[in-house]
């Protein structure tokens, strides 16, 4: 546990460009500062742990070693990762409209973003003005996507964005906080607390952990996972539904894994549920759920937020 120190170092570690990863990188480590808790009743199921003893002990340092055994840095972290905001917006100009406001009170005063890019599907005037009377006020760069005749399902949306990001970085691994329109912050939420986990999931997306739901989980079970001292509740995709809730998802794993499922158009994918057929709509979240595509049966690892940081708002 412990806190964090401004204090960062260079390690050895220089890693040469490669296919996947593009770029020299250069690992730097800011140590953590962690306190043993006394008469802590730990266990482990790991074996070799299991063996270790309150005698055990790699103290002093070797005398060529600048790093302690318990102390090492986690070098599959990159604090500079890019997150962009992608919001998904169907003819509801007014709810549109009052979403910004909350967004610019609550949700934009917290968060780091490199860019919001906001796809106005079935765009009319009233979409325009309203993102005129709004996008001055926004303190990030903001892109506006959509025509009057197109009418993006979520799929569609967040591959657009998560290509726009690419565009935007040269990189791949950038992260999307994908919302649609009528998702609001809750004001009762300390603006740090939103801050945080941020930050975790920034952590927690780079530990193995793809897509991960701002709000509580769907369905129960699962196991504790932590990145930043928050404690998220993680599970496997085909042990808990996927939906459009707010949620933070890596676009490298989008783009290569469930793309091809956004690209797909045929009328069966319209799915059983009201309006969708009559809109020739493709049900994105129902597709994802229902064992059509890869969701179901896939052993993708997700995280919830013990509570929920958005509520619904027409």
């Amino acid at each position: 546990d412990g806190g964090k120190t401004d204090r960062i170092f260079p390690t050895s570690v220089i890693q040469s460009p490669s296919i996947g990863n593009p770029f020299k990188r250069k690992f730097w480590m800011r140590p953590s500062e962690c306190h043993c808790v006394d008469n802590a009743e730990v266990t482990t199921d790991d074996y070799f742990l299991s063996k270790m003893s309150e005698n055990w002990e790699c103290k002093p340092n070797l005398p060529d070693s600048k790093f302690s055994w318990d102390a090492m840095p986690d070098l599959g972290i990159d604090e500079n990762i890019h997150l962009f905001l992608g919001v998904l917006s169907y003819m509801s100009p007014s709810s549109l409209n009052a979403t910004l406001q909350n967004w610019k009170q609550y949700l934009f005063p917290s968060t780091a973003l490199e860019e919001i890019y906001i796809q106005l599907n079935k765009r009319s005037p009233m979409d325009d003005e309203v993102m005129n009377q709004n996008i001055h006020e926004i303190p990030f760069n903001v892109t506006i996507m959509g025509t009057s005749d197109e009418n993006l399902h979520p799929g569609r949306a967040i591959s657009r964005f998560c290509r726009a990001a690419e565009q935007k970085t040269g990189r791949s691994d950038n992260l999307l906080m994908f919302l649609e329109k009528d998702w609001n912050i809750r004001s009762d939420i300390d603006n740090n607390a939103f801050s945080d986990a941020v930050q975790s999931a920034k952590i927690l997306s780079q530990r193995g952990v793809p897509y991960i739901r701002l709000t509580e989980p769907v369905n129960p079970g699962g196991w504790p996972c932590v990145a930043e001292n928050y404690k998220w509740l993680c599970n496997i995709a085909r042990k808990h539904r996927y939906t459009n809730l707010p949620s933070i998802l890596r676009c490298d794993w989008f783009l290569k894994n469930l793309e091809p499922f956004a690209l797909w158009d045929d009328s069966s994918l319209f799915g059983c549920r009201n309006g969708f057929r009559e809109k020739r709509y493709i049900d994105w979240e129902e597709m994802m759920q229902d064992g059509r595509v890869a969701w179901s049966e896939t052993n993708w690892v997700l995280a919830s937020s013990p509570y929920s940081f958005f509520y619904h708002s027409e």
